[in-house]
C-alpha cells in the first residue's frame, strides 16, 4: 500500500470520528495521529488527500491536550516542507514536479523534427548549447515551473439570506425546478395575451423569492408555490393570470400575495357580504334583544337565552329569528 492510500485511509477515519465522536474517540484519534508521524509525506501527497485541512480541523476543535500537540507537530512539520520548496532547495529541485519538464524539454530539443538541413543545424547548434547549459550550470536563467503549495481550504457556504438574486436564481436542485415548471405551466394554460413576457422567466423569479424567504423546500415552501399554482390556474380568475405575464403584478409580490388578494373581483365582494352578515348576526345578538326561558339552548341546555327577529328576506316570508345563549354564548337562528 502507497502512502499516499495509506494517508487517504487514515483521513477518512478521522473525519468519522471527529464527526460523531470528538470527545469519547480521543485514544483513537491519538493512535491514527500517530500513525500519521511514521508516513514519510511529500506536498503531492498533502495536495491530494487534504489531510492538513483535516488535522488542522481537529487541531481547533478538540478539548484533548494530547490530540491538539500532536496536531501541532504535524502541521509544523509539514509547513516546513513548504518552506523548504518555496527556498529553492535540493528536495524542490530534484521533486518529480520541477525534474520531469526539464527532462521532456532536453530530450525534445536533443531530437528536433525532420526538415531542411539549414533548420536541422539550427536545431543541433540550438541542443548543443542547451545540452552544455544543463552539464556546466545554467548560463542564463532558465523557466521553472510553479512552486507546488498546498491547496487553500474550501469556503464554507454562505447562508441563504447573503445570496444575491442572481444567485439564487441559478439552481440545480430538482424540487425547485419541479416547482418553477409548473408554475411555468399554469401561467400558460390558456394561452398567452399579447405583449406578455416570458413564463419561464417569471415562474422562475417567482419560485426565487419564495425560497429566498423560507430558505428551505420544507412544507412551507411547497404550500406557497402549490397556492400561486392554484389560484393562476383558476378559471374563474383569469384577470389573475393575465395580470402576471403583462407585468402590472410583479413576481416578488406574487411570491407574498394572500389568497384574499389573489382572489377574483367577485370572490371578493361576496367574502365581504359573507364577513357583513356575519358581523351584523353577532352584533345583533348582543347588542340588544328580549330575554327569554321560551328557548333553550342546544349546547349547554340552559334557558338563559335572549332572542331578536328580523325580516331577512321578502314580505311574505316569516322572520328570521337570531337566538343568543346568555350562559354559554352560543348563537343560532331558524325561521
Amino acid at each position: 500500500m502507497t502512502a499516499k492510500e495509506e494517508v487517504q485511509i487514515i483521513a477518512g477515519q478521522l473525519e468519522a470520528l471527529m464527526k460523531h465522536e470528538p470527545t469519547s474517540a480521543s485514544a483513537a484519534i491519538v493512535s491514527f495521529l500517530r500513525s500519521l508521524e511514521k508516513i514519510p509525506l511529500d506536498l503531492n501527497v498533502l495536495h491530494d488527500t487534504n489531510i492538513g485541512r483535516i488535522v488542522n480541523s481537529i487541531r481547533k476543535d478538540t478539548k484533548n491536550e494530547e490530540v491538539a500537540t500532536i496536531c501541532k507537530g504535524l502541521v509544523r512539520s509539514w509547513k516546513g516542507l513548504l518552506a523548504v520548496t518555496t527556498n529553492g532547495t535540493e528536495e524542490s529541485k530534484n521533486s518529480p514536479a520541477t525534474a520531469e519538464p526539464e527532462k521532456k524539454r532536453v530530450k525534445k530539443e536533443e531530437n528536433p523534427p525532420s526538415g531542411s538541413s539549414k533548420a536541422k543545424n539550427g536545431q543541433v547548434s540550438r541542443s548543443s548549447s542547451t545540452s552544455s547549459s544543463v552539464s556546466n550550470g545554467p548560463a542564463t536563467p532558465q523557466p521553472t515551473t510553479p512552486t507546488v503549495k498546498t491547496a487553500p481550504s474550501p469556503p464554507k457556504a454562505r447562508p441563504a439570506q447573503d445570496f444575491s438574486n442572481d444567485e439564487l436564481l441559478e439552481t440545480s436542485d430538482k424540487d425547485r425546478l419541479k416547482s418553477r415548471e409548473l408554475i411555468a405551466k399554469a401561467l400558460v394554460k390558456d394561452g398567452l395575451p399579447e405583449g406578455a413576457s416570458d413564463p419561464e422567466q417569471i415562474a422562475a423569479e417567482t419560485e426565487m423569492f419564495i425560497f429566498k424567504e423560507f430558505k428551505n423546500v420544507d412544507a412551507k415552501y411547497k404550500q406557497r408555490v402549490r397556492s400561486r399554482i392554484m389560484s393562476v390556474q383558476d378559471a374563474k380568475n383569469p384577470k389573475l393570470r393575465e395580470n402576471i405575464l403583462l407585468g402590472h403584478i410583479a413576481p416578488e409580490r406574487l411570491a407574498k400575495m394572500t389568497a384574499e388578494e389573489m382572489a377574483s373581483k367577485e370572490m371578493k365582494e361576496l367574502r365581504d357580504r359573507l364577513s357583513k352578515e356575519a358581523i351584523n348576526d353577532s352584533q345583533l345578538t348582543t347588542a340588544g334583544g328580549t330575554e327569554t326561558d321560551l328557548l333553550q339552548c342546544g349546547k349547554c341546555k340552559q334557558r338563559k337565552c335572549t332572542y331578536n327577529q328580523v325580516q331577512t328576506r321578502s314580505a311574505d316570508e316569516p322572520m328570521t329569528t337570531f337566538v343568543y345563549c346568555n350562559n354559554c354564548g352560543n348563537r343560532w337562528k331558524f325561521c
